[in-house]
């Protein structure tokens, strides 16, 4: 097990606290991960051991800023009941706060990066993901409580 999950398996919110000594304390410069295929998000199940949840995801960059995105997946479900998260490119840990984004005119030209980037795969997953309703586009942003910055 990887230095990460054993942080993350102390224990709840403390588990995700504990990566800092571990995750990069600023915010991703994301242009330089505007070109990544996938990424993984570390979450915590909903279970009596807080059990580490990693799971590999697209992610986009949109006008600067790093998105993801989930259906009706267990992981999502992980974010929406605690959206700090450890997000992992290139190897170096993240500790970062999914903010979801309302439908409307931003929600749309994020969802159309996702088209753009990921092609007919985005198409073919979009009509999966739509048998559990809406997706949820996450805007990565850094935690309050640490200081971050570009």
């Amino acid at each position: 097990m990887s230095r990460l999950f054993h942080a993350l398996a102390l224990g709840s919110l403390a588990a995700l606290g504990a990566l800092s000594a571990h995750a990069a304390s600023t915010l991703p410069d994301w242009k330089n991960f505007a070109d990544l295929r996938t990424i993984q998000v570390v979450t915590l199940d909903d279970d009596e051991e807080h059990t580490p949840r990693e799971t590999t995801i697209w992610l986009v960059v949109h006008e600067g800023q790093g998105y993801i995105r989930t259906g009706a997946t267990t992981w999502g479900a992980n974010v929406r009941r605690e959206p700090n998260v450890v997000i992992r490119m290139n190897g170096t840990p993240y500790e970062l706060r999914a903010t979801p984004i309302p439908e409307g005119e931003l929600y749309d030209a994020v969802k159309q990066s996702f088209r753009d980037k990921y092609g007919f795969t985005d198409a073919a997953m979009s009509l999966v993901r739509s048998i559990g309703g809406t997706p949820t586009i996450m805007r990565l942003d850094g935690r309050a409580e640490m200081p971050m910055g570009n």
